[in-house]
């Protein structure tokens, strides 16, 4: 794979990695009980023997320093609005979580140059499609867990009277179809930022798999491309809970792959075909998704 294929990947990884770390701070707040029983949500900044700082918002959404006396003090714990069900890890963060992802594909590989405006047209028509996903995915605590994600991107189409070079000086004329589909398959990685309540929150994917191209079109006469390799995938989505355990949300997704061979069958028969490096596929995609998911 060529860097300039993981260029788009490493960009939307790492704004993704900022924007994580961003909601991290944000909705990592600490918890200070007073001995009158007072609750204040902050942020702890320094402890020591005898006072604790820490910063809040006032209502006017400015930030104040301020600090308490160790001595007026009952209770304080770093981090407790970051747990779904309270203050104590536990089992209650195992879990398994469902999701259903679908809407508009866009690939990321250029058309190559050298054709007619009418074919141009066609194969940037082709780049733009539809997608379905699916993931499942065991979160054994409430920042991380490991799973499996499924998509798939499709996409249909036709030109009359297309013309292609054939390769000798001279041109083909003939009726051009497509039915595109690209798969991706593979184990993930999954990191998300819960907010206050549990129910909304900040998710990132990152995903390593098997990436199926399959091409039924014709030209003159029916034929059919398959190809495969291994590709990479990444999501970034924010989600918002409906209940405790159902929750709907968008998610951006890329994909990143190249075929750099087919198998090619026509009138029955099945041949190998080694591409050229300037004839490599790029598998690459950008998918915009509503997501629903749902937390056993």
């Amino acid at each position: 794979m060529k860097l300039s294929d993981m260029k788009p990947f490493i960009q939307f990884w790492f704004i993704s990695f900022l924007l994580l770390f961003y909601a991290q701070s944000i909705e990592a707040q600490d918890l200070i009980v007073t001995r009158q029983n007072d609750s204040i949500d902050c942020k702890i900044s320094i402890v020591k023997a005898d006072v604790i700082s820490f910063s809040i918002f006032t209502e006017a959404g400015k930030k104040l320093y301020t600090q308490l006396p160790v001595d007026q003090v009952n209770y304080y714990k770093r981090k407790y609005y970051t747990k779904l069900n309270g203050p104590d890890p536990g089992k209650e963060f195992q879990q398994l979580a469902v999701s259903l992802q679908g809407g508009y594909s866009i690939r990321t590989a250029e058309v190559p140059s050298g054709f007619t405006p009418a074919v141009e047209d066609y194969l940037n028509s082709m780049r733009k499609g539809t997608h379905l996903s699916a993931e499942l995915i065991y979160y054994f605590s409430d920042k991380h867990g490991f799973g499996f994600k499924y998509s798939r991107f499709r996409k249909g189409g036709s030109l009359d009277d297309a013309r292609l070079p054939d390769g000798f000086g001279g041109t083909i004329i003939s009726d051009l179809s497509d039915d595109v589909s690209i798969s991706f398959a593979g184990p993930i990685y999954s990191a998300r930022v819960l907010n206050a309540s549990g129910r909304n929150f900040l998710l990132m994917n990152i995903g390593i798999g098997y990436m199926k191209y399959v091409d039924e079109g014709s030209f003159v006469i029916p034929v059919k491309l398959n190809g495969d390799t291994f590709g990479l995938a990444y999501d970034l989505g924010y989600n918002i809970g409906i209940t405790n355990r159902l929750s709907l949300g968008l998610q951006a997704s890329l994909y990143v792959g190249v075929i750099t061979e087919y198998y090619v069958t026509s009138d029955g028969e099945t041949d190998y075909l080694k591409l050229e490096k300037e004839q490599y596929e790029g598998l690459g995609r950008l998918d915009l998704s509503a997501r629903l998911s749902y937390r056993f």
